[in-house]
């Protein structure tokens, strides 16, 4: 009987990819708190999608996409986010916003994009592009609610 034998592919395993998303975010989240943001969640699941970070910028609740790219390429703008990605986004902001009883709150959409090493070292190149998805009931008009702890 002869067997088959498996080749090894370049294309990064489940657990590479994994440590790369935790290692773009834990990153990003550093860099929000560094500019004074409070972030409030990571990872939030609901409404059919998952937010990676939910941070407070004053009474604005900010949702942060994020997103890492190895060999040192980084998207100009929102690029990397397809409009089925932003569909989702939105709809996981929306039952975040329910959730915790903050329909009402200003919020805005921002993407974090990480050039990461071959060697899953962090480059020191973070980008971060507020207002990536404009929204029709976004911060504008807006009623000011503070975010309640649960």
């Amino acid at each position: 009987m002869i067997r088959a034998r498996r080749r090894a592919t370049a294309n990064p395993g489940p657990k590479s990819r994994g440590a790369l998303g935790r290692l773009a975010e834990q990153a990003a989240a550093r860099m929000l708190e560094r500019r004074r943001l409070t972030v409030l969640a990571r990872n939030w699941r609901g409404g059919g999608g998952e937010l990676d970070l939910v941070a407070l910028e004053g009474d604005t609740l900010v949702f942060v996409e994020v997103k890492a790219r190895t060999g040192g390429f980084l998207a100009a703008g929102h690029e990397p986010v397809s409009t089925h990605q932003r569909r989702r986004i939105v709809r996981a902001a929306r039952a975040f916003r329910a959730y915790f009883g903050v329909t009402d709150a200003p919020h805005r959409f921002d993407l974090v994009t990480a050039a990461i090493g071959s060697n899953l070292a962090l480059a020191h190149c973070l980008r971060w592009r507020r207002d990536f998805i404009e929204t029709r009931r976004h911060v504008a008009g807006a009623r000011s609610v503070p975010f309640p702890a649960r």
